[in-house]
């Protein structure tokens, strides 16, 4: 097998392109069609799980089997979780929360939408 020889250097990577670019083409699926649009401005936080191999597993299995990534799935699940409260005690319970010394991560006079 031969070696491949590069002849640009990093400097013509990373540069600006000049001319026209041409647009990419739109390919459709499934998947886009059945995805929320998320609001633009909407800022994720990153965060890290601690799961048993069996509980990771079957989420994998599960995000495989509906087509969506492991984030969207569990965005859902929390979702609902969070639905099954009132606006009220929401309010009750993230106050109750940062008086606790707990940190959020959303200041508290713009809470998340939904």
């Amino acid at each position: 097998m031969a070696k491949k020889q590069f002849t640009s250097n990093l400097n013509d990577i990373f540069a600006p392109t000049t001319g026209e670019s041409k647009p990419m083409a739109k390919t459709s699926s499934a998947k886009s069609s059945t995805q929320k649009e998320e609001e633009p401005h909407e800022v994720l936080q990153r965060t890290t799980l601690l799961l048993s191999p069996r509980t990771y597993d079957t989420i994998r299995a599960i995000a495989h089997w509906e087509r969506v990534q492991i984030k969207e799935l569990l965005q859902e699940a929390l979702q609902a979780i969070i639905s099954g409260y009132s606006e009220e005690e929401l309010v009750r319970i993230r106050r109750e929360f940062s008086i606790k010394g707990g940190k959020t991560a959303y200041p508290a006079q713009h809470p998340p939408q939904g």
